[in-house]
């Protein structure tokens, strides 16, 4: 089972705030798993904040609301 970070239930800037955090404790057991639910702006926050730290992500076809991080 792959770590996963949910947004559900969280404001944008507690994302902002806990994130990265959480991708730097967790960087090295990937492939890591973001959901995000249906927000676009959430999804722009996580992949912002992946390019920003030059992570690769995919969001997967049969789930619009899951980044994977490779």
């Amino acid at each position: 089972m792959r770590p996963k970070f949910d947004c559900h239930g969280m404001t944008y800037q507690d994302v902002m705030d806990q994130f990265e955090n959480w991708l730097w404790l967790n960087q090295d057991k990937t492939p890591l798993e973001v959901i995000t639910g249906s927000s676009d702006k959430m999804k722009m926050i996580i992949t912002r904040l992946l390019e920003h730290n030059e992570m690769k992500y995919a969001i997967p076809a049969y789930n619009h609301g899951m980044i994977i991080i490779l």
